[in-house]
């Protein structure tokens, strides 16, 4: 078992892993800061706010993903010219 874990680990590329915690960590304290003033302030508002204030959490969890995957793959910006331009 240990020699499987070892061969894993040696495969895994370590910042990979790291980018993907940190993006997630990141995106997710954002999202939840958003969401509690937004929900705070707006919440009473009704259905059109709620959804307002939702979707801007989701979109500054996504900008919060590409940022941190642009910081550590500089690579990131030549994928997403791909991507916007098919």
């Amino acid at each position: 078992m240990k020699k499987k874990l070892n061969a894993w680990w040696e495969t895994v590329d370590v910042m990979l892993l790291s980018a993907i915690f940190l993006a997630s960590m990141l995106g997710t304290v954002v999202s939840a800061v958003i969401l509690k003033w937004g929900m705070l302030y707006y919440g009473e508002l009704g259905f059109a706010a709620r959804l307002a204030v939702s979707l801007t959490a989701t979109a500054a969890y996504a900008l919060v993903v590409v940022a941190v995957f642009f910081a550590f793959f500089p690579e990131t910006k030549t994928v997403l010219q791909r991507i916007w331009r098919k």
